[in-house]
């Protein structure tokens, strides 16, 4: 399948309806996402406030056509002092650009950010059914370092977790 070409940049709160709505798509039809109730109300604001702190960038992918394609964010992966220089990341693409690069072109940029940032390593974690997951993170050099079973309850059923890492060095 062709690309689309899409402008990667940091979101700004005007972005949020777009970012929300390609990720509540996720967390009422998928797997992708394991939050079970969609972010709404004052919910939004706080999500978005959480994910705008310093060092944790959260950007979008811009098509062309000036409508948000993915958003990616870094986030801490636990709140533990020694783990300060390991993050987690999240990415989601609208489920009608997915097989297009705009998840390639997130990853890229968030690991350029996570090296800036001075990060050690990056962690991402999907459903262990999530095979366009587990392609994107072993194809961008991560490695696969373990399933958790069933970590998470989603749907009537309990699911694995599979957890890449990347070291920056």
């Amino acid at each position: 399948m062709g690309s689309i070409s899409a402008t990667i940049r940091n979101a700004t709160a005007r972005d949020l309806d777009d970012i929300l709505a390609i990720f509540n798509h996720e967390i009422v039809n998928d797997v992708m996402a394991w939050d079970i109730e969609p972010i709404e109300g004052a919910a939004r604001d706080a999500w978005f406030e959480a994910h705008s702190e310093p060092g944790y960038p959260l950007v979008v992918a811009e098509a062309d056509d000036g409508t948000i394609a993915g958003w990616a964010s870094l986030s801490p992966w636990a709140h533990h002092a020694a783990y300060a220089r390991t993050v987690e990341l999240s990415i989601y693409v609208d489920h009608d650009r997915r097989h297009h690069g705009v998840g390639r072109a997130l990853l890229a940029a968030l690991i350029d950010a996570a090296r800036q940032h001075g990060y050690h390593s990056l962690i991402g974690r999907s459903d262990a059914t999530n095979e366009a997951s587990r392609r994107l993170h072993l194809g961008a050099g991560f490695r696969s370092v373990g399933v958790m079973r069933e970590a998470g309850y989603k749907f009537g059923r309990y699911r694995d977790a599979e957890l890449y890492e990347l070291l920056l060095g």
